[in-house]
């Protein structure tokens, strides 16, 4: 396995907004591939297990750009107004920065609610061969009823507040609504392309049935790869980075050097 460099980079996304990205590369030698990761709701590219899948990826000859989502991390934007299309619209992004740098992506990447980002953007970007996607629900708008204690009444500018693990934000209404008319497991099935669904068994926030019914929905061909000790973060290092290694060795059967 080869060893990684890191650089900072930045585009613009279809709203006019500077995103945010790392670009993990072998230290030696051209990748075969490359691949955009999508992060988690609320998350950043600079998430743990991403960071680990990143590395992984570019030792494995993968180069691979995580991205902040517009209002989270180092990108401009109010995450507040943002949704699961703004999402997919920002993976397009990204997609575009790397073709416009000559590494056209052939792999797109996604984690939990980035997995469903991913799913919506692949068929906007022709270069894209194949999609990963970790512990990703099935149903967007049952996956809002996980990710937060409570719908709370609107606070100030009509916004929800909601709280998602120790951190609190406050969401405009739409975003909830848009949430519940996304039809992931419709995305899977008309992707087209070959699909990898990566779901722990135990995964408490994201039941271990929605990887399952991704699965079912999707085209041949496809593959589904149980975890089992290993949380919805994958905040074990050695998870993330074998997670990383276990896409790489898979992309390698569809996705052409």
């Amino acid at each position: 396995m080869r060893g990684t460099a890191r650089r900072r980079v930045s585009f613009p996304n279809g709203r006019g907004q500077l995103l945010a990205g790392r670009l993990d590369l072998p230290e030696e030698g051209a990748p075969w591939a490359h691949a955009v990761l999508a992060h988690c709701f609320t998350c950043t590219k600079d998430l743990k297990a991403l960071y680990h899948m990143g590395g992984a990826l570019a030792g494995a000859g993968v180069g691979a750009l995580r991205v902040d989502f517009a209002g989270l991390g180092e990108s401009e934007g109010d995450f507040a107004e943002t949704g699961l299309a703004a999402n997919a619209e920002d993976v397009v992004s990204a997609g575009r920065y790397l073709e416009d740098e000559g590494r056209a992506p052939s792999l797109l990447v996604g984690h939990s609610l980035g997995g469903a980002a991913a799913l919506l953007a692949a068929r906007r970007l022709p270069s894209v061969r194949a999609v990963a996607v970790i512990a990703t629900s099935a149903d967007a708008g049952r996956l809002r009823e996980s990710i937060i204690d409570s719908r709370a009444s609107a606070g100030r500018g009509n916004r929800i507040p909601v709280k998602v693990g120790p951190r609190h934000f406050e969401l405009d209404p739409t975003f909830f609504e848009e949430m519940e008319r996304t039809d992931v497991a419709g995305a899977a099935r008309d992707l087209g392309l070959p699909l990898l669904v990566i779901h722990s068994a135990d995964d408490r926030l994201v039941p271990v049935a929605d990887g399952e019914a991704l699965f079912q929905s999707a085209g041949h061909p496809k593959g589904f790869v149980s975890l089992t000790g290993v949380d919805h973060l994958l905040s074990e290092a050695a998870d993330a980075t074998r997670v990383g290694g276990l896409i790489a060795a898979w992309a390698r059967l569809h996705v052409p050097d």
